[in-house]
């Protein structure tokens, strides 16, 4: 498929000298890169909208396939931020426009978006996080875009029910992909629109604290083919659990977060969704791990398990002896597993039924166990063949001589974060590409799990690791 990426970096096109602001790269035609230079630097936020209409128009508005805008950093001045008058010319250039995305473009409003609505007729997917446009601009999404397919919404107070009703009731039958966050006016009446109307609907992120089991009930019961659902609703309870086990056959992807009371209603999840690949427990606080035992025996494809500062997760099951090795029986084609912060009370015996009842896993976390010691690490590193990313932090009795030990058993690991007192000199110089240590200022995101103070500029080096020895 022909693809064009813009971005307000510099700009690639048509050969018309000088360098440009706004790029636009991409593959033509099965890969031949479209690199030629616009005319001229653009300061002015319009100015870039002005020109790349005029690259649309050299294109034929045929072969232009994506659009992205976003704003200054932080503490700028909004010079390179579109408004209206860009989107306008946007539109006009590239009638066949199939993506947009606008991330805080703050001077946009209705009018731009009604340019882009009416003007662009195959847009298939639009990004507005965090732009200034009401009621008025969703109902002409609804009532131009016809196949639209993916939407995000976040980060808009403005928009009410109304506009949102409008938009669902114009693009139900296509509507695959739907984000809604931080839009305080968004309710269950919402919600119950996406239900009735939506059942096409493939994947659905929802991130608020004005909704409640009513509306998150009503899409579970009407769209049949949810795939993936990420769910950050602090007033949804446990019969949202169980309405996703009866009315969700068909999820692959569940995340959870900033659920509390979470009772062994869980277990109706995977009694349900026996095709789920992917679960995410974040912030959640469970009143016993009974159901996650439950669920875990039902969930035979399960390929990723993450369990990030889940309170009382492993106090009655997990953690007691033969928890693991029960919850491998279920999860034999795991490959991912991250607990962070999540059972502290596993130890050497539990992590060892780890690496044993896991053969094929891949990534691990395993941060925040104060429990585990070098013995026990270096079981389960000897026992996982193919692990490849390991994450141990703060895990305070894991010392520097335990840490030699791993690394010299596990030559399949290819990236380890630990913490800098942990290694010594010789076994960082012997393994400089695949330590990453965490730093006292920075953060990072390892296998997807924020971690503070981990030093990003080390994760992911390219250089190849020298075998375990070397000099």
């Amino acid at each position: 498929m022909t693809t064009f990426y813009f971005q307000t970096n510099q700009f690639r096109c048509p050969d018309l000298g000088r360098e440009g602001y706004v790029l636009v790269g991409g593959e033509v035609d099965g890969g031949e890169a479209a690199s030629r230079e616009l005319s001229e630097t653009l300061a002015v936020r319009d100015d870039a909208g002005v020109k790349v209409a005029e690259a649309g128009r050299w294109l034929g508005g045929e072969w232009v396939w994506e659009w992205r805008w976003r704003r200054e950093p932080r503490g700028r001045e909004p010079r390179g931020c579109i408004s209206d008058v860009g989107l306008r010319c946007i539109a006009e250039g590239f009638s066949k426009l199939e993506k947009l995305t606008l991330l805080w473009c703050s001077l946009t409003t209705n009018k731009g978006l009604e340019s882009i609505a009416t003007k662009c007729a195959f847009i298939k997917s639009l990004d507005l996080q965090g732009c200034y446009f009401g009621d008025e601009g969703l109902e002409v999404i609804g009532k131009s875009c016809k196949i639209l397919q993916e939407l995000n919404l976040r980060f808009n107070e403005s928009i009410t029910d109304r506009g949102f009703v409008a938009l669902v009731n114009g693009c139900a039958t296509t509507l695959k992909v739907l984000g809604i966050g931080a839009c305080s006016k968004i309710s269950d009446d919402s919600l119950e629109a996406i239900g009735s109307s939506c059942h096409a609907l493939e994947s659905i992120s929802l991130d608020s604290e004005s909704v409640y089991n009513k509306g998150v009930c009503a899409i579970f019961v009407g769209c049949p083919l949810l795939k993936k659902l990420s769910l950050n609703c602090i007033n949804v309870t446990n019969v949202a659990l169980i309405t996703i086990g009866m009315r969700s056959p068909s999820l692959q992807s569940l995340s959870l977060y900033t659920l509390y009371g979470i009772t062994d209603d869980l277990a109706c999840i995977g009694e349900g969704c026996r095709n789920l690949r992917v679960l995410k427990l974040t912030n959640c606080e469970f009143e016993t791990d009974r159901g996650f035992e439950r669920f875990t025996k039902c969930c035979a494809r399960l390929g990723d398990i993450e369990l990030n500062n889940c309170q009382r997760m492993g106090t009655y099951w997990l953690d007691c002896a033969g928890g693991y090795y029960q919850m491998a029986k279920g999860c034999k084609n795991l490959t991912m597993l991250r607990i962070f912060k999540s059972t502290e009370n596993l130890h050497d015996e539990g992590l060892e039924e780890i690496g044993k009842g896991f053969p094929l896993l891949k990534d691990a976390i395993v941060s925040y166990c104060s429990k585990i010691t070098d013995v026990g690490l270096a079981h389960f590193v000897g026992s996982c063949k193919v692990l490849e990313n390991l994450q141990v932090v703060h895990c305070l009795a894991v010392t520097a001589n335990g840490f030699d030990e791993i690394i010299s058993c596990g030559k399949h690991l290819k990236k380890v974060l630990i913490e800098k007192s942990k290694v010594s000199d010789q076994t960082e110089k012997q393994a400089a590409s695949v330590i990453t240590f965490l730093s006292d200022s920075l953060g990072a995101t390892v296998l997807g799990v924020p971690i503070e103070g981990a030093d990003e500029g080390k994760f992911g080096n390219s250089r190849k690791r020298t075998s375990c020895g070397a000099s």
